[in-house]
Formats: structure tokens, sequence, C-alpha cells
């Protein structure tokens, strides 16, 4: 119940920080956003890929903005949640889609390191 209720306040959070436009929207520095990136766990920054070109540019910084890794689950939960194209199913559909697609891409198109 507890964990519900969070999730509920968070999405709420979320939604309000996206769509109050009365609001002078405070946007993150390029060297902001580089920081909290490169300060962000392997896990947060391959989601962050797999979604850059997905997302908005309002999701991208409300995510960055977030203060711990309980924020974040919750925030990607919602994220995904906001996309399911049947949310009365267990499966999303989209997202099995967008991994799926970014799998491949990684596999075939991704930049080698070692030479």
């Amino acid at each position: 119940m507890k964990k519900k209720i969070v999730i509920l306040l968070l999405s709420c959070f979320v939604i309000l920080s996206l769509g109050y436009s009365g609001q002078k929207k405070v946007r993150l520095s390029n060297k902001e956003r580089n920081r909290i990136l490169k300060n962000l766990e392997a896990r947060y920054k391959i989601w962050w890929e797999m979604i850059y070109h997905i997302s908005s540019k309002e999701e991208r910084d409300v995510f960055l903005k977030l203060k711990n890794n309980n924020e974040r689950d919750i925030f990607i939960r919602t994220f995904w949640q906001q996309r399911d194209p049947t949310p009365g199913t267990e499966d999303n559909e989209y997202k099995k889609e967008i991994e799926d697609r970014f799998a491949h891409v990684s596999k075939y198109f991704s930049r080698s390191t070692s030479k």
C-alpha cells in the first residue's frame, strides 16, 4: 500500500513537472547534464541511451534532476506505463519493441573500442 502511494505521488510530480507551462522551465546546462550522466549507475546510463530519442527533453531533464535510485526506478516504471499500448495486460509491447531495437542496434552498430 505504501509503495503504491509513493508511485502515485511521484507520478503526479512527474506529470505536473512536465505539464505546468505557467512556470518558467529550468533547463539543465550541458555541463550539468554531463556531470549527472557521468555519475549515474550503468543501468541508468543504458536506459538513458535507449530512451533518448523517444523521450521529450522535459522528461530527460526531470529524470536527471531526481535525487536517488528509488525515484529513478519509479520514474522509469511510470515512463513505460505511460507508453503501454495495452495497459490492462501484463506485457508492455512498446517497451519490448524499444528494448529489442536497442539490442539490435547495440549489437550491429556499436563502435568498438578495441583494435
